[in-house]
């Protein structure tokens, strides 16, 4: 058996989330098998029920009296099947049908009653255009049994081989064919206004010339449910406690304990197919104080032994101030990741691995010095931020520089750009010749002097006494191409990381074979050298 709860009225004040939280709140006190088909009605699963309230009239009563007790006024319909209790009820009808009587408790209800089924849109906008599928006599109806005959059809399910392709995610898929305004518009010129007339067409005559979905509508009619009802599945809590009887201090001894709590804790979500995407970790003190550390991961992740690594790495960073009485773990499941491997390709790090192993890179460079490279929207040099590191989740993708270098046309060798020679422009005569180069930018520019010869174009650049430990030399300047002029954010300090710069750069060949990136400070007027040039 099975009730449906369509809302009928309710106080102006409330919004639709309350009206949804009201209702479900009202299915989940009657029986855990319940869902939500539109934003007005819900479908009980009420089988188990006639032991605990009694008769289906017992049942109906208990739904109204719960949702008044909630400001709410629903219709309630208890049928044998889903689809006519909800057929019923959002019709307004409140009845209690028997079994084996389906059919004729549907049948005086006009056939835009069916519409209540999610999908099904009946309602005809303007004149409706009805396409004939061939001459006149392809309308006659040839003498055929229809769903509904002499008798009373049982309440049955159809059989899965003409139900299969009904079954969908949520909340219903609709079978393809003609729209459903030129649907109800066919059988209007039929004559068909109720679910009675509907149910008793022939059923193959119906198919042919109405499609799958005038078949459909059929089904409907008599009651038929299209696929079984789909619980709504319940908020779980993922958490596990432990309370010591002596309470502990270090990190070893609490290794051993985290162990106690996260493998029933692990077990549990893999017995879910999910995975924790934010873990939780709450330690009661001694001094009646509570620790509280909160990691979120960067992919979702079930294993015991990492979840272990990546709180214990966190503690070693915050440390309770105190001993612990008592520890709970909680974490937010999500999903379990389904990735699909490659044979052709070098097998990647796990997801787990990629987690421990970030966990422990922040561990020992500091909080937000550990990420993936993002671009900035700024004509600053060098200016660049860090991300959260996200694996794609496909094995062997090229991610990498490689694959920004292939998607511009370049390699990654020192030889880029140059087997390009027939699709570039010749460099101009006494300028350096710089496509398809790459610099190798220094983490912190390194001041320079630079001689100026005429038309202030570069000549010569000395390191000073630091080239004597580096791979850099001084010497005169054979090629200088530039300058390039760059400036912006005038409106800010410079001494800030992020303020103003204003500064000339130039691309320079040294006799010796070496090339680099200068740039002079117009401010300053100081030389400094910004990256080598491969």
């Amino acid at each position: 058996m099975f009730a449906a709860l369509h809302l009928h009225s309710c106080p102006p004040d409330l919004t639709r989330e309350d009206i949804l939280t009201r209702l479900s709140a009202v299915a989940a006190d009657m029986t855990p098998r319940w869902e939500r088909l539109t934003a007005r009605t819900l479908v009980l699963d009420v089988s188990g029920l006639q032991r605990i309230l009694g008769g289906p009239e017992e049942i109906a009563a208990a739904a109204r009296t719960l949702a008044r007790d909630r400001d709410l006024e629903v219709r309630v319909a208890v049928a044998p099947t889903w689809v006519a209790a909800l057929i019923l009820a959002s019709a307004g009808v409140e009845a209690v049908v028997a079994r084996g009587h389906t059919p004729p408790a549907l049948a005086p209800l006009p056939v835009e009653a069916l519409a209540a089924v999610p999908g099904v849109d009946l309602a005809l906008v303007g004149a409706v255009r009805v396409r004939r599928l061939g001459g006149a006599r392809n309308y006659r109806l040839s003498a055929g049994q229809g769903l509904v005959g002499g008798g009373a059809v049982p309440d049955r399910q159809p059989p899965d081989a003409e139900t299969e392709t009904l079954v969908d995610d949520a909340p219903l898929r609709m079978p393809s064919g003609r729209p459903w305004p030129d649907v109800r518009a066919t059988l209007e010129r039929w004559g068909i206004t109720t679910c009675a007339q509907l149910a008793r067409l022939p059923a193959a005559d119906l198919q042919a010339r109405l499609g799958e979905r005038g078949l459909w509508l059929q089904r409907l009619a008599v009651g038929l449910d299209p696929r079984p009802l789909r619980g709504q599945p319940a908020d779980e809590a993922f958490s596990q406690s432990l309370e010591l009887e002596w309470p502990i201090e270090g990190l070893e001894p609490l290794s051993f304990v985290l162990g106690r709590v996260l493998d029933p804790l692990c077990a549990h979500l893999e017995a879910r197919d999910r995975a924790a995407a934010v873990v939780r970790l709450s330690l009661q003190l001694t001094d009646r104080q509570t620790h509280v550390r909160e990691i979120e991961l960067p992919v979702p992740v079930r294993e015991a032994r990492v979840l272990r690594t990546l709180l214990l790495l966190d503690l070693e960073a915050h440390p309770p101030h105190a001993a612990i009485d008592r520890l709970t773990v909680s974490v937010d499941a999500v999903p379990g990741r389904i990735v699909q491997f490659s044979l052709l390709r070098k097998a990647l790090p796990s997801d787990d691995q990629l987690a421990a192993l970030q966990a422990r890179l922040t561990a020992l460079m500091g909080a937000g010095r550990c990420g993936a490279p993002a671009l900035v929207d700024s004509h600053r040099p060098g200016d660049v931020a860090l991300a959260p590191f996200v694996p794609t989740g496909v094995e062997g993708q090229d991610t990498g520089a490689g694959a920004w270098l292939a998607a511009l046309g370049l390699t990654a060798t020192r030889e880029a750009g140059r087997a390009r020679e027939d699709a570039r422009e010749p460099a101009r005569e006494g300028w350096l010749d710089t496509a398809g180069y790459h610099v190798r930018r220094l983490r912190q520019p390194w001041p320079v002097v630079v001689v100026l010869g005429q038309g202030r174009i570069p000549r010569a650049i000395r390191f000073g006494v630091r080239s004597r430990d580096t791979v850099f030399r001084d010497g005169p300047i054979a090629q200088a191409a530039g300058p390039w002029r760059s400036s912006g954010a005038w409106w800010q300090p410079s001494t800030e990381s992020d303020g103003a710069w204003d500064r000339d750069e130039w691309d320079i060949a040294l006799e010796s074979g070496a090339a680099y990136r200068i740039f002079q400070d117009r401010k300053t007027q100081q030389w400094w050298v910004e990256g080598e040039i491969d």
